[in-house]
């Protein structure tokens, strides 16, 4: 129940960005692919809310009535620490001045362009003389900036500045991956992973930046753990709600295709677990609202916007990257990545290899192979980006140490990972034992 509020309440406030943006954009609004995302996505969200009540029982009520404050005590030291982790960003939030460039130069800055009268559609202008950057005001979907354009029409931006916004959204992160993993590991671990995912740097320091990457983060996280869970119970509002999280991510980070990572690993899982019938119209669903999502912002940007491509993907440069694997390119590339990504990729390494140990395993788990597959083609996914803009841009080093912030949402999913094998075999050990005991009684 509790993680169904929450993620109804992030559903809630990105269909209020959608219409926002959609009473703004007068002409994408009227379009055929602005209708069909519309509809689309709101009949995604009203299915996952009936599907979800289709579930109620007397049961689950009772539990709201009498249970929702009954937690280990153990679990409820690891929330309290967590709560005071989100307190530390929101005392750092209060206390400090934006000074990252896409924070303010982008982000706030389109949302002042906002408040002026300004539409989306018609920043493209703004850097019409600037040939290196023309694409820049449309390089991200809106999402922030309206976070942004409503935050200072409700709050006194001098007394509550908009990161408190992002620690918000810390708090949603670390609550909801509480409450959605805490059947799978239990309430204590839970809410161990629940400190992890808040006081890690990777996560902390990007709730004291006003970057797309906690939101990004958020919306990836509840939909992964949502379509994990979806393999383990089959309850259909998971499915859907799960689905409308990891296609509506793209409209928070349109560069990085990570919803490709997810629907490849989701059909791989299906196929080594030979459920490819099970999962086909599900498959069918995630791919269908992905696509959607990806495209009709594509038409956004290109035939409402005008703006002008940021990669070029003429055959020169596909040559050029075919040739760079043998003439050692791709050598320079993996130093700037095991340079930046450091720490959080070791551990992220360490995870594959962890499940790889026991793959005879984990192949009849598909929710730890689901995400498994999510960490790895996630790791593939990055180091191929950073191939490609290397022979695009003279500023791909610069993407290369973001590479932990960008992939920031790989820390619940490898500590889940982590958690799940140590737990099972803590547990495993403990049975084995018992079993042992009661042998040599009997």
């Amino acid at each position: 129940m509790p993680q169904f509020v929450i993620s109804t309440l992030i559903v809630f406030l990105m269909l209020f960005k959608k219409l926002f943006f959609f009473n703004l954009e007068d002409e994408y609004a009227s379009s055929v692919p602005g209708m069909v995302e519309l509809v689309s996505l709101a009949g995604l969200a009203i299915f996952g809310i009936y599907a979800f009540v289709k579930t109620l029982h007397i049961g689950q009520i009772k539990w709201l009535k009498k249970g929702f404050f009954k937690i280990n005590i153990l679990a409820l030291v690891f929330l309290l620490l967590t709560f005071v982790v989100v307190g530390t960003s929101v005392y750092l939030n209060l206390n400090k001045d934006s000074i990252h460039w896409d924070a303010v130069a982008l982000y706030d800055a389109r949302a002042k362009f906002l408040e002026a009268g300004m539409k989306f559609s018609d920043m493209p202008a703004l850097s019409r003389f600037d040939n290196l950057n023309k694409y820049y005001y449309l390089l991200y979907p809106p999402y922030t900036s309206i976070a942004h354009f409503f935050w200072e029409k409700v709050f006194d931006v001098s007394k509550f500045p908009v990161g408190i916004y992002y620690s918000l959204n810390l708090l949603l992160l670390t609550i909801g991956v509480f409450f959605l993993t805490r059947k799978s590991l239990g309430e204590k671990t839970a809410a161990f992973l629940s400190l992890i995912v808040a006081s890690n740097d990777v996560i902390f320091l990007i709730s004291i930046r006003e970057y797309t990457n906690l939101p990004y983060t958020l919306h990836l996280v509840f939909g992964i753990f949502l379509i994990f869970n979806y393999l383990r119970n089959k309850k259909l509002w998971e499915l859907l709600f799960g689905t409308f999280f990891i296609s509506t991510s793209i409209w928070i980070r349109f560069l990085e295709p990570v919803w490709l990572v997810v629907l490849l690993s989701f059909i791989i899982t299906s196929l080594i677990g030979k459920a490819i019938k099970n999962v086909l119209i599900p498959g069918i669903l995630l791919a269908v609202f992905c696509l959607l999502e990806y495209f009709t912002w594509s038409y956004f940007i290109k035939v409402v916007g005008e703006n002008p491509s940021v990669l070029n993907f003429s055959g020169l440069y596909l040559t050029e990257l075919l040739v760079g694997i043998f003439t050692g390119s791709w050598v320079n590339v993996l130093v700037i990545i095991l340079r930046s990504w450091g720490i959080p990729l070791l551990i992220h390494l360490t995870t594959l290899a962890a499940v790889l140990f026991g793959w005879h395993k984990v192949r009849r788990n598909g929710g730890i192979l689901f995400l498994f597959f999510i960490v790895l083609l996630s790791l593939a996914l990055y180091t191929f980006q950073l191939y490609f803009v290397s022979f695009q841009t003279d500023w791909w080093e610069t993407v290369g140490r973001s590479l932990a912030r960008s992939s920031s949402y790989l820390v619940p999913v490898t500590g889940f990972i982590l958690l799940n094998i140590i737990t099972t075999r803590v547990s495993n050990k403990k049975r084995k034992g018992v079993e042992k005991f009661i042998n040599e009684k009997t």
